[in-house]
């Protein structure tokens, strides 16, 4: 119950520091995030909102962001990630995490 309420009162400020303009305090509250939060926050947002937040977090948890996402959400945001963003973010990833990806990175990243 306790996570609901933080969840909702990081998503109403998230929200509030993104009409407001101010980036800098939504990267902010961002990183101050767990991966798995991050990906309950990505896919509770409208798919414009949820591209922005998506560039906002740290390219550091990008693979554990996408890993914990729900199929459809990670899909959109692969869709829109380069193939350096992609490699960046598969980079470091624990090897079973890394094989649940493969099937929805695109072909030319998986080719070897």
């Amino acid at each position: 119950m306790e996570s609901t309420v933080i969840e909702k009162s990081t998503l109403s400020s998230l929200r509030d520091a993104l009409e407001s303009g101010t980036l800098r305090s939504a990267r902010r509250m961002i990183s101050g995030l767990r991966p798995g939060e991050v990906a309950r926050l990505l896919e509770s947002l409208p798919v414009t909102e949820r591209r922005l937040v998506w560039e906002l977090v740290d390219r550091d948890i990008e693979g554990e962001v996408l890993v914990e996402l729900a199929d459809d959400v990670r899909d959109g945001l692969i869709e829109v990630m380069d193939t350096d963003q992609l490699v960046a973010a598969a980079e470091g990833m624990a090897v079973d995490d890394l094989a649940g990806l493969m099937a929805d990175l695109p072909v030319a990243i998986t080719r070897v």
